[in-house]
């Protein structure tokens, strides 16, 4: 299950959402419009699992998409839901995110993480320099750190994911029920150097 993907000039965009237990998971992505014309891609992951990961991830995401309305800062808008998080339930609510922002001209990305993995490069399956990470929201009332700004050639790309891609693990019937591993991530990448968005994501998917 995923929301519908916007239509968006210069990107070509492709997602998967699979919970590792149940319809639902504390994972999330959001795809909006920011300020300045530009393009917010986040991807994050609550503390916890099932139904009330869930909803505590829905609120998170619709706050991030109305803070976009007003900036296209993402250390910014991560600022900002650290703060609406904190005022909700003071020490209970712990999220990281990754929270990128594509320029009107899809030149660059501008990014930030709340204790999220940075993005991969598709071709090299190498993770970017980060400036300085920060803590994930809802932890303490402020939140330091800087956001990176990283130059996009043309027909290159990133990917963004949460924990649930290295932590795969086997088939239930697998008694072993062994953990895919950053590693066999980052070789799946590299084998599909030049593949479509689509392609890589159902082929990251199924291995």
């Amino acid at each position: 299950i995923s929301p519908e993907l916007p239509t968006v000039d210069g990107l070509t965009i492709a997602t998967s959402y699979t919970p590792a237990d149940g319809p639902v998971a504390g994972d999330f992505f959001l795809i909006v419009p920011a300020a300045s014309d530009t393009l917010l891609v986040v991807v994050g992951d609550v503390v916890g699992h099932g139904l009330a990961a869930a909803r505590r991830a829905s609120y998170v995401r619709a706050t991030l998409a109305v803070f976009a309305e007003y900036t296209s800062d993402p250390m910014a808008i991560l600022r900002l839901a650290n703060t609406a998080i904190a005022e909700r339930e003071p020490g209970t609510e712990y999220v990281t995110a990754l929270c990128a922002v594509f320029a009107r001209d899809r030149s660059t990305v501008t990014w930030a993480s709340a204790g999220h993995p940075p993005p991969w490069d598709l071709d090299r399956a190498e993770p970017l320099a980060m400036a300085r990470p920060c803590i994930p929201l809802g932890v303490q009332p402020l939140l330091a750190g800087e956001a990176t700004t990283t130059h996009l050639r043309p027909g290159g790309g990133l990917l963004l994911y949460t924990d649930g891609l290295p932590e795969a693990r086997t088939a239930r019937r697998d008694r072993a029920r062994l953990l895919f591993g950053e590693q066999a991530a980052r070789d799946t990448l590299r084998r599909l150097r030049g593949a479509s968005p689509q392609e890589i994501v159902s082929a990251l998917r199924s291995a």
